[in-house]
């Protein structure tokens, strides 16, 4: 998202429940924009992770106008280097960040009243 000065907030939206994640995404943009200050922002069972800085579409060159699913979208050579010297780094990142994870409650009726119960649901890979 661009500001009116040309600047551009990088946010990631990580899972309040997992605390290691939210360090390791406010480590991350500490160590790739050392000069931006990197702050975390509570939503609704989450964690908003995020940065200023005019260089961000450096770094994502793919970032464009309209939908993603109507251009080309491929690593540039530098960022394959990348990928290819970190794959299992690059593929855990893809698995963290293509997915949610939350308590699913449901009510179910019962003679003599209501009963509740709650278990941990994923979406990984799907529309969410």
């Amino acid at each position: 998202m661009a500001t009116n000065k040309g600047c551009y907030r990088l946010t990631l939206t990580c899972c309040a429940a997992w605390p290691g994640l939210i360090d390791a995404a406010e480590q991350a943009m500490a160590t790739v924009m050392p000069l931006s200050k990197v702050a975390r922002r509570p939503a609704p069972g989450a964690i908003d992770v995020n940065s200023h800085s005019k260089h961000w579409p450096c770094l994502f060159p793919q970032h464009g106008p309209g939908r993603k699913h109507t251009r080309k979208i491929e690593l540039a050579g530098w960022q394959r280097e990348i990928t290819d010297q970190y794959t299992e780094e690059f593929i855990r990142g893809l698995i963290h960040s293509d997915g949610r994870r939350s308590m699913n409650r449901v009510r179910r009726p019962l003679k003599g009243g209501d009963r509740w119960y709650e278990y941990p649901h994923e979406f990984v890979g799907a529309k969410h």
